[in-house]
């Protein structure tokens, strides 16, 4: 049994537990599609669990359809960006603790399509075992190393296993490494000003303004998002530099000091924006300049939400009151 199947039969128990211990009325998780990807599904009852299954392809945020059953007691799987994701929503008063049942999951990655993609074309997964996956493309067969193809949230990521859960699924969790994201806001950090400059354009020529983003992101959960506004109009409609910048710069703020650095944002552009390299350097800033980390503990209120007397006061000149 690898890696994966023993973490969805893992699962499957906890799940039934939940249910037949009349702790969930329903559980967000994910089953198999028939191309192999992990999709997003609503279990209701325990009969329905024989489809709960996780593998490497588990790239939604599930987090994201708790806003849709705050009436409930609901269940979720949650792996370490999740469940900080979790965290940071009942830190900012969006979910009650109790009526949310966590069944975390030690997470070993998952994979960018994206990269597969690009390398292959469309692609079907055939199997996965532990270091390996295999795909089916338009020329053949073929077994990858997963390492080569996780995404860069998962490279980077220093909390693979969930923060906060009820229950916890049996298995090992990725390896810590080197923060790979902290290279790259490093790397562009050293660019001199007019390359900054010229990286920061090209990225923003590509959006199309779909705002897939948006909703791929658990924290954004407005109400009505300011571009949704027609009086007054903060953007036009047809997407342009200057109001696709306008757009991403503002969400990249809104966002300081709340994001977990799931990469959901990032997977879902179809454009292939590099948006994790703009959340990273917004996260960076925000520890460096505050201390604060998303996601880790509840109870906190988010970094920018609060005020310290040895906050640093860029306003008046200096650092400190």
């Amino acid at each position: 049994m690898n890696q994966n199947d023993q973490i969805t039969l893992s699962l499957q128990l906890l799940a039934r537990k939940a249910f037949e211990e009349d702790k969930i009325e329903l559980l967000i998780g994910f089953e198999i599609s028939p191309d192999g990807y992990a999709r997003p599904r609503i279990f209701r009852s325990v009969e329905e669990l024989d489809s709960l299954a996780w593998n490497h392809t588990a790239s939604i945020n599930l987090a994201n359809y708790l806003h849709k059953y705050k009436d409930k007691k609901v269940g979720i799987i949650a792996q370490g960006c999740i469940s900080r994701s979790i965290v940071a929503l009942m830190n900012e008063g969006q979910f009650d603790r109790n009526k949310v049942i966590i069944i975390g999951v030690p997470c070993q990655g998952v994979i960018d399509e994206k990269k597969i993609r690009a390398e292959y074309g469309e692609f079907t997964i055939l199997l996965e075992e532990e270091d390996e996956i295999g795909i089916k493309t338009h020329s053949g067969e073929q077994i990858m190393e997963e390492e080569n193809y996780f995404h860069s949230a998962c490279l980077s990521c220093q909390y693979p296993d969930p923060v906060i859960y009820d229950y916890l699924a049996e298995g090992k969790s990725r390896k810590v490494t080197v923060d790979y994201l902290d290279k790259i806001v490093k790397e562009a950090e050293a660019l001199p000003e007019e390359e900054k400059i010229a990286k920061f354009t090209t990225e923003m020529e590509k959006c199309i303004r779909c705002y897939a983003c948006r909703q791929a992101c658990p924290m954004c959960y407005c109400d009505t998002c300011f571009v949704d506004v027609n009086s007054p109009k903060w953007l036009s409609n047809a997407p342009n530099k200057t109001d696709n910048s306008i757009w991403n710069i503002t969400r990249i703020f809104h966002l300081a000091g709340r994001c977990v650095e799931c990469g959901a944002c990032d997977r879902a552009c179809p454009e292939n924006i590099d948006l994790m390299y703009l959340i990273a350097k917004m996260n960076r800033d925000t520890k460096d300049l505050f201390g604060f980390t998303a996601g880790l503990k509840l109870g906190v209120k988010p970094g920018l939400n609060t005020f310290q007397p040895n906050d640093p006061d860029f306003f008046w000149g200096k650092e400190g009151v």
